[in-house]
C-alpha cells in the first residue's frame, strides 16, 4: 500500500483557505479565534478581506471576537501593507472629498 503524500502549505495560507471554505458561522468564529492567537507572517490583507467577507456573509460583523481578529491581523501588518489597505467605506468618502475640492469629477458627468 503506497502512502499518499499530502501537500503542506504555510499556516497563513492554510488559515486563509479554511476561512474561505467554512460552512457555518460557528466554524468561522473558531477560525477567527485562531487568528487572534496566531503570529501571521504574510498575506495579511487577504486574511483581513476573508474575515470581512465571512462576517458579511454570516451577518456577524459586529461581534467583538471578529473585530479582535481583524485588529490582530492588522497589528501584524508591515507598514507597506497598511498603506495599501483601503477600508471599503473610506473609498467613497475620499472620492466625495476630492469632488468637493475640485480634484475629481464623476465618471460620465459632463
Amino acid at each position: 500500500m503506497a502512502k499518499e503524500k499530502v501537500k503542506q502549505v504555510p499556516f497563513h495560507e492554510s488559515i486563509l483557505g479554511a476561512l474561505k471554505s467554512t460552512s457555518t458561522p460557528d466554524e468561522f468564529r473558531v477560525l477567527a479565534g485562531m487568528v487572534i492567537l496566531t503570529k501571521i507572517p504574510a498575506k495579511h490583507n487577504e486574511i483581513v478581506e476573508a474575515l470581512r467577507k465571512g462576517a458579511k456573509w454570516y451577518n456577524i460583523g459586529n461581534e467583538r471576537g471578529l473585530k479582535c481578529a481583524i485588529g490582530a491581523v492588522r497589528s501584524q501588518m508591515p507598514k507597506e501593507e497598511k498603506k495599501q489597505e483601503i477600508d471599503p467605506g473610506q473609498f467613497e468618502k475620499r472620492v466625495r472629498s476630492m469632488e468637493k475640492e475640485g480634484k475629481a469629477s464623476r465618471i460620465g458627468s459632463t
